[in-house]
């Protein structure tokens, strides 16, 4: 050992060395990463380069180095071997910037040491090439050197070993030629490999290397965006996704495509969200050093690659799909996974643990993947384009004022900018100025939770999106209060108030309601605060009484529920006191019954139709006498006017994307819909006093027509009420029928 590194060619002294502006690639593992799993991160036979050296239960490897050590300097001659030293000494400061922190460089045991472990891994490689381990015990010494020299602080750079071989090549004396030293790599590491092809990319060190074989064929560009929900490998085939597996393109490179569903003949009936998808993913095989080996390759990613973090992507999306072991089944079933030396459980506590090594912050850059997953679980605000008819387009987008980020800066819009300006200096003079930094250090400190409500990431310097939401919040609330207190100035004439109070109730033209709330309190911290002589109610009945007229529809809501922004409050406010049973399992895939008849045929035939006072939805359907004889459909009073049509429709699509299982409200507007089919049967229900339109029966009809034509129900609680008005028209009486028959709900209508 001594002959093979001359003291006199290099200096013995130690070099202590921090270099803070270079990227490092052999890092000590982060400690809130490494105490989860300790194990993982440390090498439990050999160790590789400085971090571990001085570790005493490894010592007993130094004997095998030695013997590995010898085997391979009879391979090489004396030229080679100054070769090989020199290019040691020549590339000094480039192998220390490999290596984070201060470590003791290049004194003469540190060379030595290196050396050492270098060609204990080229001579390792080569007896593995020839069929000729050196190893005592081959198997499971084997197996263990393969873990711990893919250990990410167990490693050497990867061009140092690279040269070394190629130095030391052609081999004295070889019986065989040798392949380059990427060929003798992917040969050696074949069962962590894909499909076991070698890397086109050397990487950094045979960790980096790996991960470099995992990329193969990723798209590294698109749409990138958190993923922090969706459903699981169970859950996602029930709702009609398939899984394939398939060969040969890379080990991440999962795709989702998606189809129409089977019902795109009957547009009508066919959600904009009900498609049929199939998730092509490569097969993940568990081999034993899988779990050490994907722990290794996050802490490489969270410490290298912040923003290329493919790898942390892959297994937060393999950690929603397996949440059980049935999941776990599934995959097995579907060729998506393999493993003969654990079980489910085990699988599914490694994916649990692998997500926990992970910034559940970090990006997702597969735009695929975000086609599958909700931005975050709080999004609720979707800017479009919606999947709707062409007709329909004008009701998702504000015509008079933007309200958030998706439609600020459009051009027909702007002229209310300087009314947000002049809002803003009358809201002023209710308060300080210090809450007013209030109010921005608030948006400040929640700025991520507000982006979080949005279905996509803007490109929004972050002083430009505080300042839009903290003028558009301001704006909102001093024109509740000049509402309230009966200031009619410009915009709160009746022109202007109708266009505002639509914008206000456009799915993509929301603000959290969460600001709103928060903001008001700060000024009227109690719920009944004095200001200028008159008494301000909470932030919540404010709304009501601009957008209903009256507080008294809010005074159930619960101050527990969080309503997320205006047209959840108008959802919420609709549905509120909902029976629990009206989304009963039963009714899943129930929806309202094709053909009930219209109104006037309900009607001759002997259906008699009541009105019902109260806001509500408590429609009740109820026949009496043996024979059915006689029938009342009995039906709440409801108003439509100018606003009616445009929040319909707003609500209809809020609940498609944040109330897919739940759409009350929707089933509410079909089943009238298939009620009012014509004039006439307009003209009945408002002779009947169910229903005012200001003798707009024509507009009624082609309304209920538009809403009706862009949605389906996954499940009606108006089914039995559908079937059985059905059946009374034909005078048949439907399976499965008490004698009496009845829904209830309660909503409020403009």
């Amino acid at each position: 050992m001594e002959n093979f590194i001359s003291h006199e060619d290099h200096p013995t002294e130690e070099i202590n060395i921090s270099v803070n502006d270079q990227q490092h690639w052999i890092c000590t593992v982060k400690e809130n990463i490494r105490k989860k799993s300790e194990d993982s991160y440390t090498p439990e036979y050999v160790s590789i380069g400085p971090l571990h050296r001085e570790k005493p239960e490894l010592a007993n490897m130094q004997k095998e180095k030695s013997t590995h050590f010898s085997a391979f300097l009879l391979r090489i001659n004396t030229a080679k071997l100054r070769k090989m030293k020199n290019f040691m000494g020549d590339n000094e400061e480039r192998i220390r910037k490999f290596y984070e922190g201060e470590s003791k460089l290049f004194s003469c045991p540190y060379r030595e040491m290196v050396l050492l472990d270098a060609v204990f891994i080229l001579e390792l490689f080569l007896r593995y090439y020839e069929k000729s381990i050196l190893l005592n015990n081959q198997y499971h010494q084997y197996t263990g050197i393969t873990r711990d020299l893919l250990l990410f602080e167990n490693q050497l750079p990867y061009f140092l070993l690279e040269e070394l071989y190629i130095l030391a090549s052609p081999v004295d004396g070889a019986k065989q030629p040798y392949p380059p030293f990427m060929a003798l790599c992917c040969k050696f590491f074949r069962k962590c490999l894909p499909n076991n092809q070698p890397s086109e990319v050397e990487g950094k060190h045979f960790l980096d290397m790996i991960r470099c074989a995992l990329l193969k064929n990723h798209p590294t560009a698109g749409q990138t965006g958190r993923i922090v929900h969706f459903s699981s490998a169970v859950e996602l085939k029930k709702c009609g996704v398939n899984f394939k597996s398939f060969d040969g393109e890379g080990m991440l490179n999962v795709r989702f495509q998606k189809k129409r569903g089977r019902l795109e003949w009957f547009k009508k009936y066919n959600p904009p969200w009900f498609k049929e998808g199939q998730l092509l993913n490569p097969k993940l095989i568990i081999e034993p050093i899988t779990e050490d080996l994907i722990h290794n390759l996050i802490a490489l990613e969270e410490s290298c690659y912040t923003f290329e973090a493919y790898i942390c992507d892959y297994i937060l999306l393999m950690g929603y799909l397996i949440n059980s072991k049935e999941d776990v089944g599934l995959l097995l079933k579907e060729y998506i996974i393999e493993f003969h030396h654990t079980d489910p459980d085990k699988v599914v506590k490694m994916i649990k643990v692998l997500c926990e090594d992970i910034n559940k912050s970090s990006v997702c850059h597969k735009s695929n993947n975000l086609e599958m997953a909700a931005l975050h679980e709080d999004c609720c605000i979707y800017g479009g384009p919606f999947h709707v008819s062409k007709e329909n387009e004008a009701f998702y987008v504000p015509n008079d004022i933007s309200i958030g980020p998706f439609y600020h800066g459009r051009s027909k819009l702007e002229y209310m900018e300087a009314n947000k300006i002049r809002y803003h200096a009358d809201f002023s003079r209710r308060t300080s100025t210090e809450k007013l930094k209030e109010f921005k250090i608030f948006i400040k400190i929640h700025e991520q939770d507000i982006r979080n409500y949005y279905s996509e990431q803007f490109k929004l310097l972050r002083n430009k999106f505080i300042t839009i939401i903290l003028y558009d919040a301001i704006f909102i609330i001093e024109l509740f209060l000049k509402f309230y207190e009966n200031k009619r100035d410009e915009l709160v004439k009746l022109k202007h108030l109708n266009g505002i109070m639509k914008d206000l109730q456009v799915f993509g033209n929301q603000l959290p309601y969460f600001v709103l709330e928060k903001l008001y309190k700060l000024v009227f911290d109690n719920q009944r605060q004095t200001y200028n002589g008159m008494v301000y109610p909470s932030f919540l009945r404010l709304s009501c009484n601009f957008f209903l007229g009256s507080t008294s529809d809010c005074l159930e809501v619960s101050e527990q529920v969080k309503i997320k922004h205006f047209i959840d409050l108008r959802r919420y406010v609709v549905l509120r006191g909902f029976p629990p049973q009206a989304y009963a399992e039963s009714n899943i895939g129930r929806t309202v019954v094709l053909g009930i008849p219209g109104a006037c045929k309900l009607y001759k035939s002997g259906v008699k139709f009541k009105a019902v006072d109260g806001n509500s939805i408590n429609i009740e359907f109820e026949k009496k006498g043996r024979l059915f004889e006689k029938a009342e459909l009995r039906i709440p009073k409801f108003e439509v006017n100018s606003g009616t049509e445009c929040l319909f429709h707003n609500v209809i699509v809020f609940e498609q994307y944040c109330y897919k299982f739940e759409t009350h409200f929707s089933n509410y507007i079909l089943l009238l819909g298939s009620l009012i089919q014509d004039e006439r049967d307009a003209e009945l229900l408002m002779k009947k006093e169910i229903m005012d339109t200001f003798n707009l029966r024509y507009f009624v009809v082609k309304m209920f027509k538009k809403l009706c034509v862009d949605y389906a129900s996954t499940g009606s609680y108006y089914y039995h009420i559908a079937r059985a008005l059905k059946a009374f028209y034909f005078k048949d009486e439907p399976t499965n029928n008490a004698m009496s028959t009845s829904t209830s709900g309660s909503c409020c209508l403009l």
